[in-house]
């Protein structure tokens, strides 16, 4: 496990346009895979040769295909359940299930505590190409009412603004986030008492927690 100081936005342009291309081959050629595996299929049982030459290299590939999007959104939602699970078994972050949001492939996760007043994101970085494929850097921050700086919603995309000058945002897009936003600024005008530091307690526990699960947490030098 490493603990990192950098940007956990700041993507190469190769890690950029790998993951394009990766998008790309997920929207246009997986599907063209499967619709061509399935009538390769039915016309190899008819004993067409071509067909039957052509189905076992067609269906492994999108085998594999298959199985590496599994394989990376599984490691992903593993990742972020770590964490999750330890600060919900302690009861310091308790949400309900309207106020938490996970993407879809289990990149990032937001949740909000109404009753605690507390905010708590998890999410994977852009730093590497490695994080691609094999995800290892995370970010883990929480935030009371009062330690972030403001929040900004633009559609399904809530960004969060934390004061912080290395990580000055965190970007989390789901279709829960408009009435999320709308909690967190309600949350922000009511009088909450903290006996401890949320935004403290998590990032001394998340150091724990990625130690023990071999990842590479990336914080900010201003906790």
């Amino acid at each position: 496990m490493a603990i990192k100081h950098s940007n956990p936005y700041s993507g190469t342009f190769t890690y950029k346009l790998s993951r394009a291309l990766l998008g790309m081959y997920a929207v246009f050629i997986i599907p063209y895979l499967m619709f061509d595996t399935y009538f390769l299929y039915i016309f190899s049982r008819e004993g067409h040769k071509d067909s039957v030459f052509w189905y076992p290299i067609y269906s492994s590939a999108l085998l594999i295909s298959m199985l590496t999007i599994l394989y990376v959104t599984y490691k992903q939602r593993r990742h972020i359940n770590s964490f999750l699970s330890h600060f919900k078994n302690v009861e310091a972050f308790s949400p309900l299930k309207s106020c938490e949001c996970t993407s879809l492939f289990g990149t990032n996760y937001a949740g909000l505590d109404i009753d605690k007043g507390v905010l708590l994101i998890i999410a994977h970085t852009e730093s590497g190409m490695r994080n691609l494929l094999a995800p290892k850097d995370i970010v883990v921050m929480g935030f009371d009412v009062k330690s972030f700086k403001s929040a900004e919603l633009s559609g399904q995309k809530l960004t969060i603004y934390t004061g912080k000058p290395d990580i000055p945002f965190l970007v989390i897009s789901h279709r829960k986030m408009p009435a999320l936003f709308e909690s967190l600024s309600a949350m922000r005008n009511r009088p909450y008492g903290y006996d401890h530091s949320f935004p403290h307690y998590v990032t001394h526990s998340a150091k724990r927690i990625a130690e023990e699960n071999n990842l590479n947490l990336v914080l900010s030098r201003f906790n």
